[in-house]
């Protein structure tokens, strides 16, 4: 219970911007930086991370979440579901440019 205390507490402190799946590397890059220094300071798993992730993202990115993560439920590491979003979002060209 102090466990989950802690978490809530911290949770309210500095949150990550909100992302909408905007295609500049840049921006997308300090998404996910963000989010895992938060969860990492908030001590949350990967699965509750990226599920409070949700609330930080907007536009063609939350259609992400919402398709693949509250959806069908799939369950993600944290580096594939940034990955995932980076397929999603950016077009197939922008690697290869």
């Amino acid at each position: 219970m102090n466990a989950l205390k802690y978490h809530q507490s911290f949770l309210k402190n500095d949150p990550p911007f909100k992302y909408g799946g905007e295609i500049q590397a840049s921006k997308s890059k300090k998404w996910c930086q963000e989010i895992c220094d938060w969860i990492k300071d908030g001590h949350l798993g990967h699965r509750c991370g990226i599920q409070q992730s949700g609330k930080y993202l907007t536009g063609k990115a939350y259609k992400f979440f919402k398709q693949d993560i509250l959806q069908k439920g799939m369950k993600y590491m944290l580096t594939e579901y940034f990955a995932a979003l980076f397929d999603y979002i950016f077009p197939v060209e922008f690697c290869m440019q």
